[in-house]
């Protein structure tokens, strides 16, 4: 087309009408041998045999014949062979690639041939083995585990290599799922049960039977973490309890710091924190005994182990200003000065009274 575009835009006043001609010749046959058919290389020769023997383009146009000719064969081969493959069934499509490997490798048509061959190979393949995967799916509709592993088996005879291995494997790893999630629910259900009347750490266990790579295991973990952080928060709670049994205000204030490694939301987080204010003002009834007895630098000592996050904390802090007040109380303001005496006059003016008339 470009050839042929180019040979019209030569202008006539150049001399060269009868190159042009052969140019425009030899681009009209171009064109018809782009066709791809038969009957296109047979036009395309006849217009490139009416170049003259004395032209520019003669013997280009000659090997380019000569091109054709070894074509036309080959091209009646792929007609051929497209022709067998329209039928679409598996002998046809054999038949339509052995039409197809008529052609020799030295061919300018043999890797249009190839790419046939190849895409009739694939078709083939899937005509065989697409009743397998047919056969799978009606298997696996029933959903129960024998079902689905005679689906899986089914799809397995899919060969790696072939065009539906991969569709085949995802509804493997999808039915394999399946099976997983029927086989490990029956264990997450059971650590729920287990874990709503408080027995985590046998709910942690029927957890753990849901294996690593299982399609339950993800859900799994969550669960294992979520009764680990209800363990650990009894624990914690306990530790608390026991440490606050010695009534000290160390042990107290310990107990305390126990209480607040207990996460909010947890089963026992309300108990802890209201067991948290009620030993934090039993630290503070401490530091206020002290004070009441005169030591009152042993009741600041006490009142500064009430850690902050409890009720007692706010007051606490008040209590130990004011008892640092009285601790160290400000300085007595300096004496006023006295006041200076207003000096007397030493000497008086009389004013002489004016005459009465």
């Amino acid at each position: 087309h470009n050839l042929l575009r180019i040979a019209n835009a030569i202008p006539a006043s150049l001399g060269l009408r009868d190159e042009v001609d052969d140019w425009i010749k030899f681009a009209n046959a171009g064109i018809n041998s782009e066709l791809g058919t038969v009957s296109g290389l047979e036009k395309a020769i006849i217009e490139a045999r009416k170049i003259d023997p004395g032209s520019p383009l003669y013997n280009d146009a000659r090997s380019t014949i000569n091109r054709w000719e070894r074509e036309i064969e080959d091209v009646a081969h792929l007609e051929r062979a497209r022709q067998l493959a329209s039928g679409g069934n598996i002998p046809d499509l054999r038949a339509a690639i052995a039409e197809a490997r008529l052609i020799p490798q030295n061919n300018p048509r043999f890797r249009e041939a190839q790419n046939l061959i190849n895409g009739w190979s694939n078709d083939i393949k899937i005509t065989e083995d697409r009743p397998f995967l047919t056969r799978a799916n009606e298997l696996a509709s029933y959903g129960d585990i024998n079902s689905l592993q005679r689906a899986i088996d089914e799809a397995n005879l899919i060969a790696p290599g072939r065009p539906l291995h991969g569709e085949a494997q995802k509804k493997i790893n999808q039915w394999r799922r399946q099976i997983e999630t029927q086989q490990d629910q029956p264990y997450l259900e059971q650590a729920n049960i287990l874990a709503s009347s408080g027995n985590y750490r046998e709910a942690v266990a029927a957890a753990q039977q849901v294996r690593s790579g299982r399609a339950l295991h993800g859900e799994a973990q969550k669960k294992i973490k979520a009764y680990q952080r209800e363990i650990n928060a009894s624990n914690n709670l306990q530790q608390a309890f026991n440490s606050a049994n010695a009534g000290t205000p160390d042990a107290l204030a310990q107990a305390i710091s126990y209480t607040q490694k207990i996460p909010a939301g947890t089963q026992v987080s309300s108990q802890s924190s209201q067991a948290a204010n009620r030993w934090s003002y039993q630290i503070l009834a401490m530091a206020n005994e002290r004070a009441n007895s005169g030591n009152i630098s042993e009741a600041i000592n006490i009142a500064r182990k009430i850690p902050s996050g409890t009720e007692a904390y706010a007051e606490a802090r008040t209590q130990i200003n004011y008892w640092q007040k009285q601790l160290n109380p400000p300085p007595p303001p300096p004496p006023a000065p006295a006041p200076t005496p207003t000096p007397f006059p030493t000497t008086i003016e009389l004013t002489p009274e004016k005459p009465q008339l």
